[in-house]
């Protein structure tokens, strides 16, 4: 398990993963919605998708050194975010201000959860236990490897199994793979990266 005792500002390379943690309220510098972007989640019921996109286009953008309008992202039937322009992949979670974003160029994972909150007992009993770990963090693990096929939620998560490997590793057998996934520690924040 690593420490981040603040906020990433800058990518963090996770294998062949690239991670950004960002505070919402000091976003990197934004490319304009793509008027396919508009009219796709102009009228959402959850508004921060355009915001989300714009967040994943430049981050990504950053990555491969192109414009941003270069940059195309494409759902899955699955429900998986894919770069179609550059065959790669993203996953995003944002708990209160604090965003998470990953790049793959295969599928990947990411979630993030606050420490300190406090879960009801049914959502608890969700995730199965795992020795050592606190709700919050198996709650990510969980999380962050359901996304990584783009089902995340709605997938059956008493099916998943965590298992701890030495050196802060983490395995989880969804019943359809075994993912890695690394954990990251913020004073408030577990971040989880499923690849």
């Amino acid at each position: 398990m690593r420490t981040k005792p603040r906020l990433i500002e800058r990518p963090d390379q996770i294998g062949d993963c690239v991670v950004w943690c960002i505070d919402r309220t000091k976003p990197p510098p934004l490319p304009p919605a793509l008027p396919e972007e508009v009219r796709a989640f102009a009228d959402a019921k959850r508004p921060d998708r355009l915001f989300h996109r714009r967040v994943l286009r430049a981050l990504c953008a950053a990555q491969l050194k192109c414009h941003p309008e270069d940059i195309r992202l494409q759902t899955t039937q699955a429900g998986a975010s894919r770069l179609v322009t550059h065959d790669a992949w993203v996953s995003l979670a944002q708990r209160d201000t604090f965003l998470v974003a990953a790049f793959s160029r295969r599928p990947i994972g990411v979630d993030v959860e606050a420490l300190e909150t406090q879960y009801t007992p049914e959502l608890s009993a969700l995730a199965p236990p795992c020795p050592g770990l606190g709700f919050a963090t198996r709650w990510a693990i969980l999380e962050a490897a359901a996304k990584q096929d783009g089902r995340g939620l709605a997938r059956d998560l008493s099916a998943f199994a965590i298992e701890r490997r030495e050196g802060g590793r983490f395995f989880v057998s969804t019943g359809d793979a075994r993912l890695q996934v690394s954990i990251f520690l913020d004073a408030r924040f577990v971040i989880a990266v499923a690849s």
